[in-house]
């Protein structure tokens, strides 16, 4: 598929801003073919292979979304917590 080859094309680069890009595509399509658990796997190494913290966090932020959408609240809310954390660390926003 189109998605592997930008992903194995990331990796022969060692690029892992296009790594970590290429998993949460990946993760996107297999969410969208109903196989979650294969898109849970490549957010949480897509999140593990973010470069920056703003990746990080839109990664947490991507893979909470996934968590809620599949019932796991508790866990989702932790990772948007987590998100916003590195977001403030980053000095993204300003807590409230």
């Amino acid at each position: 598929s189109t998605g592997r080859r930008c992903e194995q094309e990331a990796i022969a680069l060692e690029d892992p801003t296009l790594i970590s890009s290429a998993k949460d595509g990946l993760a996107e399509l297999y969410a969208a073919r109903g196989d979650l658990a294969r898109a849970r796997e490549l957010l949480e190494e897509a999140g593990t292979a973010a470069p920056s913290r703003a990746h990080r966090a839109t990664h947490a932020g991507n893979l909470a979304e996934l968590l809620a959408a599949d019932g796991e609240i508790e866990q989702a809310e932790s990772l948007l917590a987590e998100a916003r954390a590195l977001c403030e660390e980053g000095g993204y926003f300003e807590s409230s």
